[in-house]
């Protein structure tokens, strides 16, 4: 029989301070805490004190962490209700005096707070500003329970010495019965550990990776000691240069690797420097969403939806397809998840990827955030990066230029070999086959060189399968008119995008309509709401010298029309309006199904036009009805502000439900055409 607490938020909790190097633990009495109290007791790995007066027993923490001169963590563990309200003296104290204070509270379950339950008072959040976070657990019922508890614990624990010292409340929920200790051991939790300036050093290596491995697995402490030992020096901080190196020793254990770039009006201060973006290209596979503004590359993939729904492993399968045809096995060769992925940027439209991502764990991911905060977008980060992006990806770039000194590949010759050694005839016009770069990846052996080759060859597999996406083709619909609009848009301007349709059909096209006419991509993806698109464009559009084109829907036009009344507005101002007399995204949501009622209230239907509004405003108006009178309306739209004094509104006209049919059947046909390509 085992000595641990069932209780998985427990387990949790108890597993990540031994990770995260709390030592010395306060135990105060109580019946609510004993889940905790035992597990702490059952793992043999604190240094435990018993306090039976809660007021006290904060104070005597705050001593042991004084006495200390490193500041590590100490821990006090308190039962439910009134007990906790005793901490809250040694809590100020803490605070003020910035120490690392660590208050874990039992708590009773949510739904008897108030009432008039035994020991229950609201216990979240108690102490508001005297301590550095609080976080309140969730009794875990599914694997989302058990990922946001972990990453909870792990944000709360990374506090205590985030921007300076302080304490930090973590409040438990325990439901009866809670005296089953049935459990042997604690379980293997995933540790988040933050990186910055002055630890950057210590990058730890993937360890995960080397599941499964037997003559060739490596002794990890002693590499990763034999690493600290060559790059220590007399710096406090580490210089560029020792980041890059850090940085390298990190990458080269990892065999795939893909680099997510998220939301960035500059590009993150590289976005036309293709001599970058190549050599990233080279050792990994670079996903740059259209609003991250980074130069359209052939080895880049910008349609990140595409590629992801049509030619990865989270793509469904074509409708004529079943688990054994050619097409359905093609998917077996096509697009897995990478052992190592880095996100930096803001936030990702691609609904596609962050499923893909969720349901394929990466085993490591590596998140730059510039505050240091945790960001778990795809339910697998092991490490916050606290740096400046732009300083990030050029010493992102810095260490791949390392790894290619140290392991040079002929990636030609490396393919040949391969391709040689298992079909007997080999001629010089064979293609690769997909199953073997694949099998090359996945089958590398735990050598620095090995690896290098597996990431040379990821990101070429990867550079194939993205030559095989397909482009929808559109007839008359909104998705037409904005592929005919990025085929026009003239050099020098600004795309504003607006929530929600208009950002993702530019999602679907990606930049490389705009290669090399320097367009700066713009949307309002904080929180994605309609609210506001065409008001932030105004308010850019006022401060630029540029042209200005403003793609909307029309929601998100009419709820914020009044981005047009005021003094600013010229003619530099042109928006494309698509009106189609509803929500189109609503009509797109699969697994929907609303009668004509129902449609009227969540799709809010109108036969609403913006022409009045727009003359009124001073505004040339144009309206488009059909694929005729579309090329003259974009002409009009993009035209030199020489040529134009007035700002431009082109109303595109069509109905929702013709573009939700449009738009699944132009999705369908690409799915299988990417199918058809991949297969030969």
């Amino acid at each position: 029989m085992g000595n641990f607490s069932n209780k998985k938020n427990v387990l949790q909790l108890v597993a990540l301070m031994i990770n995260h190097g709390v030592k010395k633990v306060v135990l105060c009495p109580g019946s609510r805490d004993i889940p905790i109290v035992q597990t702490i007791l059952s793992s043999n790995k604190f240094e435990v004190y018993s306090i039976t007066d809660e007021r006290s027993a904060g104070f005597f923490a705050i001593g042991l962490a004084q006495e200390n001169l490193n500041r590590e963590p100490v821990a006090i563990v308190v039962t439910s209700g009134s007990a906790l309200l005793n901490l809250h003296p040694a809590v100020s104290e803490a605070f003020y005096q910035q120490i690392p204070l660590l208050v874990i509270s039992a708590d009773r379950p949510k739904a008897w707070i108030g009432q008039m339950d035994g020991q229950t008072l609201p216990q979240e959040d108690v102490f508001k500003t005297l301590v550095k976070k609080s976080v309140s657990l969730v009794e875990v019922q599914s694997d989302e329970d058990e990922w946001y508890c972990n990453r909870l614990i792990n944000e709360a624990l990374l506090a205590l010495n985030h921007n300076g010292l302080g304490p930090v409340q973590i409040n438990v929920p325990i439901s009866d019965p809670f005296f089953s200790f049935e459990v042997d051991a604690l379980p293997q939790v995933r540790t988040i550990k933050r990186y910055d300036y002055t630890n950057f050093r210590e990058l730890e290596l993937p360890q995960y990776l080397y599941d499964d491995q037997d003559k060739y697995e490596i002794d990890l402490a002693t590499e990763q000691q034999k690493f600290l030992q060559s790059i220590q020096s007399d710096y406090t901080l580490c210089s560029s240069e020792e980041w890059a190196q850090s940085l390298a020793a990190y990458l080269k254990q990892a065999k795939s690797i893909m680099l997510v770039v998220g939301q960035s009006v500059s590009g993150l201060g590289v976005g036309k420097d293709s001599k970058l973006w190549q050599d990233l290209s080279e050792h990994m596979i670079v996903m740059a969403e259209t609003i991250a503004n980074v130069e359209y590359d052939s080895n880049i993939c910008t349609q990140v939806d595409l590629m992801i729904s049509q030619l990865s492993q989270a793509a469904p399968l074509v409708v004529t397809d079943n688990q054994s045809s050619p097409c359905s096995q093609s998917y077996k060769r096509a697009l897995r998840a990478p052992d190592l992925v880095i996100t930096v940027g803001g936030h990702i439209i691609s609904k596609s990827l962050r499923k893909f991502l969720r349901a394929h764990h990466p085993r490591n991911h590596l998140h730059v955030s510039p505050s240091g905060e945790v960001v778990d977008l795809f339910q697998c980060v092991n490490g916050i990066i606290q740096l400046d992006e732009q300083f990030f990806i050029r010493i992102l770039h810095r260490a791949v230029t390392i790894l290619k000194e140290q392991y040079s590949v002929d990636l030609d010759k490396l393919i040949k070999d391969t391709h040689a050694s298992t079909y007997t005839r080999y001629t010089s016009t064979s293609m690769p086959n997909l199953e073997m770069l694949c099998s090359m990846v996945d089958n590398a052996k735990v050598l620095p060189e090995d690896y290098a080759n597996a990431r040379y060859i990821y990101a070429y597999l990867a550079k194939i399968i993205l030559s095989k996406v397909s482009t929808p083709k559109f007839e008359f619909s909104h998705m037409m008119a904005v592929e005919q609009l990025l085929n026009k848009i003239p050099d020098n301007c600004a795309l504003h995008l607006a929530n929600s349709s208009s950002v993702r059909y530019g999602q679907m096209y990606g930049n490389k309509m705009f290669k090399d006419r320097n367009v700066t991509v713009l949307a309002n993806r904080g929180v994605n709401g309609i609210e506001g698109s065409l008001s932030a464009a105004m308010g850019y559009a006022a401060a630029s010298k540029d042209l200005n084109i403003v793609v909307i829907g029309d929601l998100s036009f009419f709820y914020d029309m009044n981005a047009l009344w005021n003094n600013y507005v010229s003619n530099n101002v042109r928006i494309l309006l698509l009106n189609n007399g509803g929500g189109e995204i609503f009509h797109a949501l699969p697994g929907l199904s609303l009668d004509s009622k129902g449609k009227h209230y969540v799709t809010a239907q109108h036969n609403t036009s913006a022409q009045g509004w727009a003359t009124s405003r001073g505004f040339k108006y144009c309206k488009v009805v059909n694929e005729n009178e579309l090329d003259n309306a974009l002409d009009l739209l993009v035209a030199p502000l020489e040529q134009c004094d007035s700002p431009v509104l082109v109303e595109f006209c069509t109905k929702a439900t013709t573009d939700a049919l449009c738009m699944k059947k132009g999705m369908s046909d690409s799915r299988t055409k990417a199918y058809a390509s991949l297969v030969e």
